[in-house]
């Protein structure tokens, strides 16, 4: 929506030095290409004492109070062990422990096995996590998404940010299991799970995925397409859903992305609210990595005010006006009230957006 747009790219997407740890995932989700072009298995690129190295060596060079990274791995805590073994590390070392940020991918499946709390003094920032499909569908062995069982859905994403961990969710939609009698159910529950940044897209079979080769036995793929699809996944379908048309998934993208908008917000909203949140359950821990994360997520959080005015006086619905009241009050109850410097700046970035809003081109 305009809100995000006006913020820039910065707010949409996590940022930081890339570390490729890992090629290639076990998982083998059938419409994954990165999964399938590696033969469904995990190449190591960088044990923890190397990826460690490097972080180490950028945080020093930096001179930063804190260093952000993308750990780039299809599925980082796959090996709970290499995880761990990257955590101690960057919680062992006075020059890193609490110092260091990373953002990666997840799964339902990897992340269940370990604590959030241990998650944050690793370092863990931001994790993508492909929820894919929310019903209970996704978990026979035919879906190919063993990665989605584990904890509860919605107890997982709130536990993560109780700590402080934004969590970028994704879902698919156009699985041969979604209906339009059950396909409301499954965004339904997506949207409970109130993910910091969402993506909602539609099921494409990439050449070279066992999906596409299903697709392709089955006659279903649209003429011409291969590699690449002319156009954009949105313009034209990939494949044809099998329980309805082409013309009503997209309809039914569309609602879902509006809905998570107007009823959870823009993400800059979950992103201070998950912040605040943070800092109120590590302040004053007793173990210096979650203090200093604390610490960061304090700073993060009054970084991130002007942006909790801006939605307050751009709210796009009653729902989340309500809920930006609500993590005012719960901001104030952590850090005081605001200082006029940043009540100023949030007036500001509220009066952009509205102009934004109303003359994209010339405001872009």
């Amino acid at each position: 929506g305009s809100y995000l747009a006006a913020l820039g790219p910065k707010m949409r997407m996590p940022g930081g030095r890339p570390v490729l740890a890992a090629l290639g995932c076990p998982a083998a989700c059938e419409f994954c290409n990165t999964s399938a072009f590696f033969q469904y298995k995990k190449i190591r690129v960088a044990e923890p004492d190397e990826a460690f190295a490097f972080m180490r060596h950028h945080r020093v060079a930096d001179g930063a109070g804190r260093a952000m990274f993308e750990l780039f791995d299809e599925d980082l805590f796959w090996d709970p062990e290499y995880a761990r073994a990257l955590g101690r590390r960057i919680r062992g070392d006075e020059t890193t422990a609490g110092r260091i940020g990373y953002f990666t991918f997840g799964s339902v499946r990897t992340l269940s096995k370990l604590d959030p709390e241990e998650l944050a003094a690793n370092g863990l920032s931001t994790v993508w996590i492909g929820v894919e499909s929310t019903l209970d569908d996704a978990l026979e062995p035919g879906a190919h998404l063993k990665k989605r069982r584990g904890r509860d859905l919605r107890a997982l994403f709130s536990d993560l940010r109780e700590y402080g961990i934004s969590v970028v969710g994704s879902m698919v939609l156009g699985f041969d299991f979604q209906t339009p009698d059950n396909i409301q159910q499954d965004i339904d529950s997506f949207i409970s799970l109130e993910p910091t940044i969402s993506q909602v897209t539609p099921l494409i079979p990439c050449a070279g995925t066992r999906l596409y080769e299903r697709m392709k036995e089955q006659q279903r793929l649209s003429t011409g397409f291969g590699w690449t699809l002319p156009g954009g996944f949105r313009s034209r379908p990939a494949v044809e859903p099998l329980h309805m048309t082409w013309q009503q998934l997209n309809a039914v993208i569309d609602t879902a992305n509006r809905r998570l908008y107007l009823e959870t917000g823009p993400s800059a909203l979950k992103a201070v609210d998950t912040a605040v949140r943070g800092y109120l359950r590590l302040r004053g821990h007793p173990v210096a990595a979650l203090a200093r994360r604390a610490q960061n997520l304090r700073e993060s959080a009054i970084g991130q005010y002007p942006a909790l005015v801006a939605v307050l006086g751009n709210a796009p619905s009653d729902a989340v006006a309500d809920r930006a009241r609500e993590v005012q009050a719960r901001w104030i109850e952590a850090l005081g009230q605001p200082s006029t410097e940043l009540n100023a700046l949030g007036r500001q970035l509220s009066a952009r957006i509205r102009a934004f809003a109303e003359n994209p081109t010339t405001h872009a």
